[in-house]
């Protein structure tokens, strides 16, 4: 449902103001009532008088293709927020504000919401979309934008863009700002209406509203501790994490369909907000290092980097052995190891292409009876399902890793076979697999007391976990 709007503006320090459509069926209703907000009467939102208001698009042409030569063909009127040289040289990523009629095609493209076939034409929920409000000419409009494009960083000791108009930062940063420099900022117009921030089965808006603060906020230089509030840099956090757990899991769904195949948004999510999490500990403290993380994440499971059938390869690539480690040194490790992926899936490559053997092997030690307590019998056991890996690993490190997961699971009342299944599958997935969000079936069966329909279910799961890895390792060499 729409969230009620029909109450007034916020209190001043409270800009911000969502709608969602929380239902699929919702969506053509949302699309009128962004319609409403774009183009209807101001007052119904805004409370002011009846005066006729204007509808402005501010869109950054790095998220359209060829969006200049749009526009140069569109019949609108429309300018850079650049100026000079800057306009030039940056035209095909700069800011644009666009006069925008109701009747044309680009009002329309921008107030459809997303659907599942995810239509190029349909860009409200793409993370693009600004619509301002005002009784201002575009002249004026341009002139008052372009004081915002950059801020000085005394941190840093340099001015930086501020990209203010996309969608994430209207929400974060500008949502948040003090209230002097938000109503400077907002003086011109009576709402800005951008993209919300809800999963892409949702779709949903959010208000800034322009403020009635006559106060005049006067600064020698946009500064950003003079402009943003502590809770306006935790919001643009937020809003950056958010994007970044959106990329994330788009990067694994296009990329390790495979292996994410059985998990929803959810669970994916979980996915990577623990990759995020032992990421950062690490020292990845970019989106670029997150997502080379990421990839270590799904080729060797969320706990490679303390995995011992590893550790050759890790100390190899200069792993680092106190955390966090220096950035620019975490992305040659990540770097080398994308490399030593590669070259251990070639080592093993036998214990892929012989699939029946293997799944063969994953029931001989499911049903066999466990009986004997010595460790020997579960080397004997991994060297049957794993003959290639396990003489790139070597008998010493073989017998170390399945003693190691022997002590792991001693916390679970686990029959010899299940201790067996999953030490086996260790070397597979990787000795924090009963930890592991990417594979939650696990952690569920481990929660139900021990009979034979859970040693079944382990059985069949790592079966189908085993032959996704295989998918994703072939869909790889495809390439």
């Amino acid at each position: 449902m729409i969230a009620p709007l029909s109450e007034g503006l916020p209190a001043a320090g409270s800009w911000l103001v969502e709608a969602e459509a929380a239902v699929a069926k919702d969506r053509d209703r949302l699309s009128r009532v962004l319609a409403s907000l774009a183009f209807g009467d101001p007052a119904a939102v805004w409370g002011g008088d009846e005066a006729p208001a204007g509808c402005f698009a501010l869109l950054e042409a790095a998220r359209f293709p060829d969006f200049p030569e749009q526009l140069d063909g569109a019949g609108l009127d429309y300018a850079s927020l650049m100026r000079g040289e800057a306009a030039e040289d940056l035209r095909d990523v700069a800011p644009y504000l666009i006069a925008l009629p109701p009747d044309h095609q680009l009002a329309r493209r921008l107030l459809t919401p997303k659907s599942g076939n995810d239509a190029h034409w349909q860009l409200w929920g793409s993370g693009s979309v600004t619509l301002i409000r005002s009784r201002a000419s575009l002249d004026d409009l341009l002139r008052h934008f372009r004081k915002f494009t950059r801020i000085f960083d005394a941190g840093e000791g340099r001015w930086n863009y501020f990209r203010f108009y996309a969608p994430e930062a209207m929400r974060g940063l500008v949502a948040h700002m003090k209230p002097a420099p938000f109503a400077a900022f907002s003086a011109p117009f009576l709402f800005a209406l951008t993209e919300g921030r809800r999963p892409s089965r949702f779709w949903s808006a959010a208000i800034l509203c322009g403020c009635a603060i006559t106060s005049i906020f006067v600064c020698g230089m946009l500064t950003r501790d003079g402009l943003f509030s502590k809770e306006a840099e935790a919001a643009a956090e937020a809003e950056a994490l958010h994007r970044h757990f959106l990329r994330s899991v788009e990067f694994l769904r296009q990329i390790f369909a495979p292996i994410v195949a059985g998990l929803d948004d959810e669970r994916t999510r979980e996915v990577v907000a623990l990759a995020h999490e032992r990421g950062k500990e690490a020292g990845a403290n970019s989106s670029r290092l997150q997502l080379q993380y990421l990839v270590m994440v799904a080729s060797w499971g969320s706990y490679f980097d303390t995995d011992p059938q590893y550790w050759a390869i890790l100390n190899k690539a200069g792993w680092p052995e106190t955390y966090p480690a220096a950035p620019q040194k975490l992305g040659v490790v990540l770097a080398d190891l994308a490399e030593g992926i590669d070259a251990f899936e070639a080592a093993v490559a036998d214990d892929r292409t012989e699939a029946a053997r293997i799944l063969w092997a994953f029931e001989d030690v499911g049903d066999h009876d466990w009986s004997q307590a010595d460790s020997s019998v579960l080397h004997h056991a991994v060297r049957h399902v794993w003959p290639a890996r396990t003489r790139w690993l070597g008998p010493e490190l073989v017998k170390y890793c399945c003693d190691a997961m022997i002590d792991q699971l001693a916390q679970w009342d686990l029959s010899r076979a299940e201790i067996a299944l999953l030490t086996c599958m260790s070397f597979q997935l990787g000795h924090g697999l009963c930890h592991d969000p990417l594979f939650p079936w696990i952690r569920e069966s481990l929660q139900l007391p021990r009979s034979e329909e859970r040693r079944r279910a382990l059985t069949e799961g790592l079966r189908d976990s085993y032959q996704r890895r295989i998918a994703a390792v072939r869909l790889e060499d495809e390439k």
